[in-house]
């Protein structure tokens, strides 16, 4: 049996109304969709529920807002199964959010490497992480203290103030990435990302490019 995920006390109870239509949204308008061709990696959104708020973030979460639902493990059960089913599988489970380690427990890491799929979760590293998970991202945010201090790759919005990079690279991480803050000053944000790997090579750049693209 899949993992149970479990809900921090603190975190209001959903609103029936919203997702109970796979195909609309909760104002009558079509959800968006792609044609999917292959699977690189299956991501799971868990919630736009999160332990933390922060100004940037691209779906606001925070321990508040309840416009994605929480997955339940049977909603993750049946997407793994099929996935495992596929002529091109995927080589990785992904969950994101919100906060996936409110919810993502060793149960559910240990169904999903039974499946034969490797796990990456991308989290604030705010939260204990389960054992198992093959990539660990991390974004830390100012303010907070970091209790997964290691993984697969650390990932900084920059610049963000409150946080110091050059302390950052003791933590064991494979990777290291700074990205530009979203917003009116993204183009002199990227400039400053640009400069900052350059004096510091052991960063690298990380762009979102759909929104250098122009796709929302």
């Amino acid at each position: 049996m899949h993992g149970q995920f479990t809900r921090e006390p603190q975190l209001s109870p959903l609103d029936p109304v919203k997702f109970r239509d796979p195909l609309l949204t909760a104002k009558g308008e079509l959800r968006a969709s792609v044609t999917l061709r292959r699977l690189e990696t299956l991501w799971f959104n868990t919630g736009t529920l999160c332990n933390i708020e922060c100004a940037h973030c691209y779906i606001e979460s925070s321990p508040r807002n309840d416009r994605l639902a929480y997955l339940t493990a049977s909603d993750v059960s049946a997407f793994l199964d099929e996935a495992g089913g596929l002529t091109h599988r995927p080589a990785s489970i992904g969950f994101t959010g919100g906060e996936p380690l409110l919810q993502l427990d060793a149960a559910l890491v240990e169904a999903t490497h039974a499946q034969g799929f490797a796990i990456a979760v991308e989290t604030n590293g705010t939260q204990p992480a389960p054992p198992g998970i093959d990539w660990i991202c991390v974004s830390p945010k100012a303010g907070t203290e970091l209790v997964v201090r290691g993984g697969a790759e650390l990932k900084v919005v920059y610049p963000q103030p409150g946080i110091d990079l050059r302390s950052l690279e003791s933590l064991a991480f494979t990777h290291r990435f700074v990205q530009p803050m979203d917003g009116p000053d993204r183009v002199a944000n990227t400039e400053a990302c640009v400069a900052f790997c350059l004096a510091h090579p052991a960063w690298r750049l990380s762009l979102q490019t759909h929104k250098l693209l122009g796709i929302p």
